[in-house]
């Protein structure tokens, strides 16, 4: 859940959502980690912040995301969903 990630509620405003990705962002970065072994796990978690912030900050991509519809980037099940670009993407 990107809300979860974020430690935000689904109300949270777009201030809200850049706030709590920049704290957490300084938090889990992967050139913060000093130890070889937790780099990949730092790097995933910053990977999943990202994506959160990505999604949420985006109001298209929140909106689809809030829907329920499980897409990546500008596709979903092979559509190019773009705003005014709905056509067939395979």
């Amino acid at each position: 859940n990107f809300y979860k990630i974020l430690g935000l509620s689904r109300q949270a405003t777009t201030k809200d959502i850049k706030l709590a990705y920049m704290r957490l962002a300084k938090e889990v970065h992967p050139d913060r980690v000093t130890k070889e072994e937790d780099k990949k796990a730092a790097e995933e978690a910053f990977k999943e912040l990202s994506d959160a912030y990505s999604t949420l900050s985006d109001p298209l991509k929140r909106k689809r995301y809030d829907l329920g519809n499980t897409y990546v980037g500008y596709r979903y099940n092979g559509r190019d969903v773009r705003e005014g670009n709905e056509h067939d993407a395979r």
